[in-house]
């Protein structure tokens, strides 16, 4: 398809649409002297190239600061099976809170958000189902099929939608680990093989063991400094050494943080109690923390972007989770509560975001 040298391009600040339709012709034949429409289909697709240069993830060449939340289909209605207007809620808050782009956490996305993102201009980072995947079922051949699968299949649903910009493999998967080798490196070249004009990550919580960082366009790091260790005044510095490292073993990788904050319980606010410092689960420290690991990426050229984790709280599995860990049987690291509320957080994340460029 000839594209005009004038059409208008897709980006987060102008998402610009257009419609692009096939249509299937019926031969001429003795009763029909005309070819006539037997069916036809109209996609809506962006114009738009995604690229990596140096430290930076670029869009038509410019790089591009990488400002999101990592976001679950979650709601205590409904489930995972959300209304259409609470998907495009979620995204406009998104974009109104100043971000460019949204991790689907973990699997692939509903269409539907995908068809908003398309339209509200946010970018999106879209990965194959799995979480804290084990060497067992690494080395499984069943196991990586279903993946090959699972990624042919996402490919396949979201190929045309401009938002999308990153296609993710499994989270946090034992990717230390030698059985790591042969699966990420057929999952990746089957990635490729699509020609699908995105960029390659995984989230590792791993980065300096992990074995297969070669084969990615952006190294994505989950961690969670001045949360499950060191203090909020350290994460700075954390998150400059850590990007310092990537610069050097990976100088022409991106460094993204793909998870980054800190839990509180909706509601709960200190007020300055205990020696003047934020508690633990208070919504303070949660906005401490979560404004400083914003803040840190967006001041270094190491850090081509940061991924909040999360959007909203999400129920949990109790059985797998203890009551000290995910209080009220909910992952609450939330900058919103489950039914969308804003925590201390959501406003400390959006004025960081918003006074980016």
């Amino acid at each position: 398809v000839r594209v005009p040298a004038d059409a208008r391009r897709w980006s987060p600040a102008r998402p610009a649409l257009h419609e692009l339709t096939l249509t299937l012709l019926r031969e001429p034949t003795e009763t029909a002297a005309l070819a006539c429409a037997e069916d036809a289909m109209t996609v809506r697709v962006g114009l738009r190239r995604i690229g990596v240069t140096g430290r930076s993830v670029t869009l038509d060449g410019a790089p591009l600061k990488l400002k999101g939340f990592n976001r679950h289909d979650a709601h205590p209605d409904y489930g995972a099976a959300l209304p259409y207007e609470v998907i495009v809620s979620d995204v406009r808050w998104m974009v109104a809170a100043g971000a460019n782009f949204v991790r689907g956490s973990h699997y692939p996305q509903d269409a539907r958000l995908l068809d908003a993102a398309d339209a509200l201009g946010l970018l999106v980072w879209e990965e194959v189902i799995g979480w804290g995947v084990p060497v067992e079922s690494l080395g499984s051949s069943r196991w990586l099929d279903g993946q090959l699968s699972s990624l042919d299949a996402m490919i396949s649903a979201s190929f045309n939608h401009p938002s999308v910009f990153i296609y993710g493999l499994p989270n946090e998967a034992d990717t230390a680990a030698p059985a790591s080798e042969l699966a990420f490196g057929r999952l990746a070249a089957a990635m490729r093989a699509r020609r699908t004009g995105r960029l390659l990550t995984w989230a590792t919580n791993k980065p300096k063991k992990d074995r297969n960082i070669h084969l990615a366009d952006v190294l994505s790091v989950n961690d969670y400094p001045g949360w499950y260790a060191g203090a909020p005044n350290g994460i700075a510095k954390y998150w400059r050494k850590a990007a310092a490292w990537a610069a050097e073993h990976y100088p022409s990788k991106p460094y993204l943080i793909a998870e980054a904050g800190a839990g509180a319980i909706a509601g709960w606010r200190n007020n300055g109690s205990h020696r003047g410092e934020p508690l633990r689960w208070s919504e303070e420290l949660q906005a401490e923390i979560v404004r400083r690991d914003v803040q840190a990426a967006l001041d270094d050229d190491n850090i081509a972007g940061v991924c909040v984790w999360q959007l909203l709280d999400i129920a949990v599995d109790p059985k797998y989770w203890p009551a000290e860990k995910r209080p009220g049987g909910k992952n609450n690291k939330g900058v919103l509560g489950d039914r969308r509320a804003p925590k201390l957080a959501a406003a400390a994340v959006a004025t960081a975001f918003r006074a980016a460029t």
